[in-house]
């Protein structure tokens, strides 16, 4: 059974090692789904101006 055929939903992956400000223009999209190291999240929600997670709905 195929509930979905070509659906295309913007993520985006948080994790230390990676450019910051990279990560900082992607979130500026902002993505569907967020997942991500708590250390980074912490990280951008310190230090990327326009991040929270005032509108977010859910957290795993």
């Amino acid at each position: 059974m195929i509930l979905v055929n070509n659906a295309f939903i913007p993520f985006l992956q948080l994790v230390g090692g990676v450019d910051h400000t990279q990560q900082a223009i992607a979130l500026a999209k902002r993505p569907h789904i967020v997942v991500g190291t708590p250390g980074r999240l912490m990280d951008h929600l310190s230090n990327t101006k326009g991040f929270s997670l005032r509108t977010m709905k859910y957290l795993v």
